[in-house]
């Protein structure tokens, strides 16, 4: 998992509104097995408490790609 220093980074770097980061809650899980995930979400500037958009699109790249 990448620390909050690194995350905090990789939104600097896209420049987008908000960049969001996905993970499983359990560790022995795969996004393909998991059932429950966090998230965490980053402006270029600094960690938010939540973003609504960047919600919806990683819930779409989930569905997506663990539909396959």
């Amino acid at each position: 998992e990448a620390d909050n220093d690194l995350k905090q980074r990789i939104a600097s770097e896209m420049n987008l509104s908000e960049t969001a980061f996905l993970k499983t809650i359990k560790e022995s899980d795969t996004f393909q097995s998991g059932k429950r995930f966090s998230l965490d979400w980053y402006t270029p500037l600094c960690q938010v408490p939540l973003c609504g958009h960047a919600t919806l699109a990683s819930a779409a790249v989930l569905f997506m790609e663990c539909s396959k």
